[in-house]
């Protein structure tokens, strides 16, 4: 069995879902190739055709490649046109997202080009109904994160939860050190950036970002702040050794702020969440849904809820009781073992 991986995203460094799903077709002996998206300074213009919802000059670029395979992973929307080009070969073709990536798209282009605003109803109906038409008639299985993304494919998709790459990585979040912030991913005003700020000097601890800081506007306060210290983004490897350094002098707090302001960032599930738990580290965060069922669920604090964060900065023994909670809950949903088997569900009859 041999796959051809279409995918948009960057390669380098390869993003950690795509990189487990490698993993489980390397375990399982499936050969593959990743067929990154193709650039041109002339005829990438072609994507103005569907407002770059879709890469369709890679789309045409690269659909030769198809016969090639046995099978077709989509990784994204902005490829899945592709998909009919599979069906027409008879090729088993399983499109996996996860994001509302309509949503997405349509709030960068009304920012970028703000009477698109005007129109903006139409267009996101117009693509999520393409979106869905592809998906549901052109591919055998849709693979989604969240069960927001399960509802919006009328629950005919697989739910595959995200596992976090510090699982086994055997780093303690020790309850009896003195308190300190971590933020993981993009840095940003959408992400919930300037609560994250206002956190910390309201807590008066540290706050350590490891991720990308684009808005020249928050570097500068970071800048400013000699109890802000910022990373950059890290590969796997140097990000954990960060991490493990940090958790031998700080109890590290996680903070999770992702503002919704369209519908992907209302309801997807957040990545840096569910690394947190992995590591026992609790949530401060809002109430975006996927974020407040964690801390409902006891993993951690509400940004407003005073005297929960006075009992984080003074009470060891509270500390660890959440911490304990949020391993429990990542074990009951977000395993690597819950990731593969899940999978197994999807790509075992595959197996020859």
């Amino acid at each position: 069995m041999k796959i051809g991986i279409f995918t948009p995203r960057t390669l380098v460094p390869m993003h950690p879902r795509l990189a487990a799903f490698t993993e489980y077709f390397r375990e399982k002996g499936f050969s593959y190739d990743l067929v990154p998206a193709q650039k041109h300074f002339l005829f990438s213009r072609l994507n103005w055709k569907s407002l770059f919802f879709f890469d369709d000059y890679s789309v045409l670029k690269n659909r030769k490649k198809i016969k090639d395979y046995d099978m077709i992973l989509i990784n994204d929307l902005k490829y899945l046109p592709i998909a009919r080009f599979g069906k027409d070969l008879k090729k088993p073709v399983i499109y996996e997202t996860i994001d509302n990536n309509v949503s997405l798209r349509a709030y960068s282009l009304r920012k970028k080009i703000p009477f698109t605003g005007l129109f903006m109803n139409r267009i996101t109906s117009h693509f999520s109904s393409k979106e869905i038409d592809y998906a549901m008639n052109c591919c055998e299985r849709i693979i989604v994160n969240s069960k927001a993304l399960q509802e919006y494919f009328s629950n005919k998709a697989d739910l595959v939860y995200y596992y976090s790459p510090f699982e086994d990585t055997g780093i303690h979040n020790d309850s009896n050190n003195k308190p300190g912030i971590l933020y993981l991913g993009e840095f940003s005003e959408e992400k919930g950036a300037e609560d994250v700020l206002k956190l910390r000097e309201n807590m008066k601890i540290p706050l350590f970002i490891f991720g990308n800081v684009r808005s020249e506007i928050i570097r500068n306060s970071i800048v400013k702040n000699r109890d802000v210290k910022h990373f950059g983004k890290l590969d796997l490897t140097d990000l954990t050794i960060r991490i493990r350094g940090l958790s031998e002098k700080y109890f590290l707090l996680g903070a999770s702020f992702i503002k919704p302001v369209h519908q992907s960032y209302a309801t997807q599930e957040a990545n840096k969440d569910i690394d947190y738990l992995s590591l026992g580290i609790p949530i401060i965060g809002n109430h975006r849904k996927p974020t407040e069922e964690k801390i409902m669920s006891g993993c951690g604090v509400f940004a407003e809820d005073e005297p929960g964060l006075k009992r984080l900065l003074t009470d060891a023994e509270f500390r660890k009781e959440l911490s304990a909670n949020c391993h429990q809950y990542y074990l009951r949903h977000y395993t690597k073992k819950n990731f593969q088997e899940c999978l197994e569900r999807v790509f075992g009859k595959y197996v020859k």
